[in-house]
């Protein structure tokens, strides 16, 4: 069966052309042909449809081989050509198919031409084969690399008989260390030499107790290049080769930074969870005593004569009472069992209604401010509880603030996005939200105190001085209405507690009457 063949013929000679034809049917090809002879021809025939071969005669009065080669170059087309010549040296023969030619045969032999052109399109073929697989390669490490890129983890290889000099590393190493891959091949032990101090010896002692074939999972802490330490975990196998010489590591280094953190919230979450339970059962019970113990107080005032000296005893028991009963409802709030009687509220009639109390708290040596925005949503909250918040901020800025210092209080419309951190290494919820936000500019918080802020009973004013529970109850009642907190603070550069509280549909109800301050 004939094999379609579509030739382009590069020939002045049209008894030329067709002669070449018929040596191609004899040799079992169906042609259809194209036949130019000049540089602008064979442009335009190319420009209207692919041809199998180029059959091309080396010199014409107005076009060459050289020049047709030159062309398919130019459009970047593979086309095999066969130069046909009625006379051709061996020397211009060789510059011919250096140039790109497929093969040559000359006008005086053409029996050579069928032969020549299915092995110049098999050649072709073949070509075309491996240019599909380069391709296929070339997707292929492209999709790995992006897959690399999108995780947290590094791939790598390292020499342990070498100081555990990194000898192969991925490139998107840097987006999770901060150092280039060269940096760590430059040498030197830039992989262990940045563990943790009290990790270090751990580390090292496993990597020296591998044996061939074994493996060893290790997470340690890795100051990056920007002085953070981060959390890793290393999946290491001690395996020959590894691209060096004798046994080489081969590792994956994964940044569990995230993931630590996520565990640090659980067991603080688990921690507080069961420190309210407890807190607020004690609450519960203690609250009953109470009750009873004012009501017998009111008692004995009420049937004592005027100016007995029963009286002012009974007065501090009813002062004591009345403390450690303000006492039990921070409780009960820290443990989030109060029952809250939501309502549609606007935090800047509730920063209004507060202001003169505040300022009253807060004397002459500290200066406040109030910066609320007109027209922010409504939120849905509990009244009383919610001036309770803002007190107890205001308490815990003015015990950070130094004579002469300001306090900040503002609100706002607030838009949460993906991924945005609460400060203390957590992910706030994304949403639409309105802001309560007191802010200081006193001594700031390092590192261990924000992380523990929030705690129940933590506090780091002098022992008598304050029980610890005033942000707890902070954060017990905002999670109870539904919101988040933000925190933003250092050493030396004050501190922002954020209130964020779903935005909430409706007109505000009457304001109710402010707290009393602790």
């Amino acid at each position: 069966m004939a094999t379609p063949l579509s030739v382009l013929l590069v020939e002045d000679s049209e008894d030329d052309a067709e002669l070449e034809l018929i040596e191609l049917r004899r040799a079992g090809f169906l042609t259809s042909h194209v036949r130019v002879d000049t540089r602008e021809e064979m442009a335009a025939a190319l420009a209207e449809g692919a041809f199998d071969i180029v059959l091309c005669d080396h010199a014409m009065p107005s076009f060459n081989s050289s020049g047709a080669l030159g062309l398919l170059r130019e459009r970047g087309l593979d086309t095999p050509v066969i130069i046909v010549s009625g006379m051709m040296g061996e020397d211009v023969a060789v510059e011919a198919l250096k140039t790109g030619a497929a093969d040559y045969v000359l006008k005086g032999n053409l029996r050579r031409l069928g032969p020549a052109v299915a092995r110049a399109l098999r050649e072709a073929e073949e070509r075309r084969r491996l240019r599909e697989t380069e391709r296929g390669l070339r997707d292929n490490l492209a999709r790995q690399k992006a897959i690399l890129d999108a995780l947290p983890l590094a791939l790598y290889a390292a020499r342990p008989d070498a100081g555990f000099r990194t000898t192969w590393i991925t490139e998107n190493v840097e987006r999770i260390s901060g150092f280039s891959a060269s940096r760590f091949l430059e040498g030197g032990d830039l992989l262990l030499g940045r563990v943790h101090g009290e990790d270090a010896p751990g580390v090292r002692r496993a990597l020296e107790g591998l044996a061939p074939g074994g493996t060893a999972v290790l997470e340690y802490r890795w100051r990056t290049a920007d002085g953070r330490w981060r959390w890793f975990i290393d999946h290491v196998t001690l395996a020959p080769g590894a691209g060096c010489e004798g046994a080489g590591v081969l590792g994956v280094w994964v940044d569990i930074t995230d993931r630590k953190q996520l565990e640090l919230q659980l067991r603080q979450s688990q921690k507080t969870e069961a420190i309210g339970r407890l807190a607020g059962g004690v609450a519960h019970d203690f609250n009953n005593i109470l009750t009873v113990i004012l009501g017998y107080a009111d008692l004995i005032r009420e049937s004592a004569a005027p100016g007995s000296p029963v009286i002012p005893q009974v007065e501090e028991i009813r002062k004591a009472g009345l403390q450690a009963s303000s006492l039990t409802r921070q409780l009960l709030a820290f443990s989030r069992r109060q029952v809250l009687e939501f309502r549609i509220l606007d935090l800047n009639q509730t920063v209004a209604g507060m202001e003169r109390m505040i300022r009253r708290l807060l004397g002459e040596d500290l200066r406040l401010e109030v910066a609320t925005t007109p027209g922010i949503g409504m939120v849905r909250a509990d009244a009383g509880q919610l001036e309770q918040v803002l007190l107890n901020l205001v308490v815990n800025a003015k015990d950070a603030v130094p004579p002469g210092g300001r306090i900040r209080i503002g609100t706002a419309n607030a838009r949460v996005g993906e991924g945005e951190g609460d400060g203390r290494g957590g992910i706030l919820r994304p949403g639409e939200f309105v802001a309560l936000s007191v802010s200081d500019d006193g001594h700031g918080m390092d590192e261990e105190t924000r992380g523990r802020v929030f705690e129940p009973f933590f506090t780091t004013k002098p022992e008598g001085k304050g029980t610890g529970l005033g942000l707890a109850t902070v954060h017990g009642i905002v999670q109870q209405s539904g919101g988040q907190i933000h925190l933003e603070t250092a050493p030396g550069r004050g501190t922002t507690f954020r209130v964020l509280l779903p935005a909430a549909a409706g007109e505000p109800s009457p304001a109710a009457d402010p707290p009393r301050p602790p």
